[in-house]
């Protein structure tokens, strides 16, 4: 029988996972894809032995159902070659990359599936990416074909290898000393080499096979989403590791069957009660960070700042420089997550920012104090990774939602970004706050090329409900003015940007002068006509005066791009059509100013 414990498995496993970091491999089968809307490996070629049929008898559909119903059957009566997935596509399509355009729908998400949160990282893969980020998981060994695993730790910027072809193995780094492993002992889907029938489960070549071997008697082992009921080779090479080191766990809805508890009495195993991966992985992930928070109480924002200082110039402290800041991020991330999007009766709108504020302003205050430090200039992706992650937050594809919390979802991205802005247009770094506009990208089902930059998705009236901004209360002795977002947004971040200048007056004009360049930059930008350039205070120097007349924040940048031949503002400008561009943005601005009278 499985070893019972009088704590809850969950528990005991999320202890031994923190406490023994790197010690524990994921063994992943089909049901922690499936809940992602991945069909598992029999599905595909029950499928594609279906397609072959319709192709073959197109006036029998009768014939279809057959083949859908009993594939060996129709297959062995049809064709003398084994069935499988080499022999099913080459029977479909002749070239290779014929082939894999057959199966890539089986695991490629359409624009379609994407919106409605299809085939796409589940809350048990960004649990798994977690908790390999932070080094608890080393190693995952899965019977899955797809991806979404990948996704997931490329979403968390987490460097592994994939070990999926015999020819992986011998190039590979070690296990012991890769961060992080993937070996998918059933290949993957882009390779078409996979593994899936009764004989090509029953055996793996010798490399593959060792390898296996070595990571089943060396770690420990969690196990989710697998039946044992078709993987002969893995079976027969979990039950030859006789004397198990550490602890196996077996998630309770794949370990019901005969198989799973045979192993789980000769291994002395544990069985977690979990009613889906989701729900296994999530648990795990958060009660580590739990017992990791409690461990090491986090760091004041003062005292990380303090450390940011001296790590943002010593070259050798790269990695602690981007631990430190992306920790900050990824902790605004989860707490951003929590905040619900469903409006409760009785809660104001300024509630529901002041949660999001409270909890961006940490890594904000952090993230300006690089900006404002990095003197050589070196850092610049680390700023501009860490504003994407924040931009991620925002991963909510389905279910019930108010259109008005939603986009304040982005508001802690939003916040780093003007934030960022401010200080890098101060430190006269105007290619960074470019590179913060343009370079981080949301996905989006509505446009063509699947992305929006930046510039487009934090565009403020987008985040914040200008109507709603505008009931908040403010500081005493602040107008509100004609655009309160505007003005909400520069007072909330001066205690953040107060520490790197002097005076209130002078973040007000920084802050004039990043609107007015976002705004142009907006304007600029090839997707411009999709979205109206971003109002804000600066157009109060656009309400007076003549419109060939240059007002002020205007005038500074093109002397700035006047007096410098490598001005970054001169790439967004076609040379020839820069006095137009200008003069175009310039009479918009003025109508729109005149408009707020």
């Amino acid at each position: 029988m499985a070893k019972e414990t009088a704590f809850d498995p969950l528990a005991v496993l999320a202890n031994d996972v923190f406490t023994q970091p790197g010690v524990f491999a994921l063994i992943l089968g089909s049901g922690v894809s499936t809940g992602a809307g991945v069909p598992t490996g029999w599905q595909v070629v029950k499928k594609l032995v279906q397609r072959i049929a319709a192709a073959s008898t197109p006036d029998d559909p009768d014939a279809w159902e057959a083949a859908a119903a009993d594939p060996e059957s129709w297959w062995h009566h049809h064709s003398e070659e084994p069935l499988g997935y080499s022999n099913l596509l080459s029977a479909l399509a002749r070239t290779p990359a014929s082939r894999r355009a057959q199966i890539a729908g089986f695991f490629e998400a359409t624009d379609e599936q994407l919106e409605n949160g299809e085939k796409v990282p589940s809350q048990a893969h960004r649990a798994i990416a977690r908790l390999i980020k932070a080094g608890f998981i080393k190693l995952v060994i899965t019977t899955n074909f797809d991806r979404l695993l990948e996704q997931a730790l490329d979403a968390e910027s987490v460097m592994y290898q994939v070990v999926s072809r015999v020819g992986d193995v011998k190039g590979m780094e070690p296990l012991s000393h890769a961060s992080a492993t993937i070996i998918k002992i059933n290949g993957d889907w882009a390779d078409l080499n996979m593994r899936n029938t009764v004989d090509e489960l029953a055996t793996y070549p010798a490399p593959l096979a060792r390898l296996l071997r070595q990571a089943l008697d060396e770690f420990g082992l969690i196990v989710s989403g697998w039946s044992a009921d078709w993987d002969t080779a893995l079976l027969a090479s979990l039950n030859s590791v006789s004397q198990r080191r550490y602890p196996l766990f077996w998630d309770s809805r794949s370990a019901k069957g005969q198989k799973p508890r045979a192993i789980l009495a000769g291994h002395r195993g544990v069985v977690v009660p979990a009613a889906s991966a989701d729900e296994m992985f999530v648990g795990i992930a958060d009660r580590v960070e739990a017992i990791a928070r409690l461990s090491e109480p986090p760091l004041s924002t003062e005292i990380a700042v303090q450390r940011l200082k001296r790590y943002v110039l010593d070259p050798e402290r790269r990695i602690d420089l981007s631990d430190l800041v992306l920790n900050s991020v990824d902790t605004a991330v989860r707490e951003a997550q929590q905040v619900p999007l469903i409006w409760e009766e009785g809660v104001p709108f300024a509630e529901y920012v002041d949660q999001y504020t409270r909890l961006s302003l940490p890594s904000v205050q952090l993230l300006s104090a690089g900006v404002f430090y990095d003197l050589d200039r070196k850092h610049g992706q680390l700023w501009v990774d860490a504003l994407q992650r924040l931009l991620n937050a925002n991963n909510f594809r389905t279910g019930q939602f108010n259109e008005i919390l939603l986009p304040l979802r982005h508001l802690p991205a939003l916040l780093a970004l003007r934030a960022m802005s401010i200080t890098a247009v101060a430190r006269r770094n105007d290619a960074l706050m470019l590179r913060l506009l343009t370079e981080p990208k949301r996905s989006s089902p509505f446009r063509n090329n699947g992305t929006v930059r930046a510039l487009h998705v934090l565009h403020p009236g987008l985040v914040l409900d200008r109507d709603s901004v505008a009931t908040m209360p403010i500081p005493p002795g602040t107008s509100r003015g004609s655009w309160p977002t505007s003005t909400w947004l520069e007072v909330t971040l001066r205690d953040s940007l107060s520490p790197f200048f002097g005076t209130v007056a002078e973040i007000a004009e920084l802050s004039n002068t990043v609107e007015y360049r976002w705004a142009f930059a907006q304007h600029l930008s090839p997707e411009g006509s999709d979205w109206a350039p971003a109002e804000g205070q600066f157009l109060q120097g656009f309400r007076f005066g003549p419109a060939d007349e240059k007002p002020y924040e205007e005038a500074k940048l093109m002397a700035e791009i006047a007096s410098d031949p490598r001005n970054p503002w001169r790439r967004l400008f076609n040379p020839d059509d820069q006095g137009e561009s200008v003069l175009e943005f310039r009479k918009y601005l003025h109508e729109l100013a005149r408009s707020f009278r």
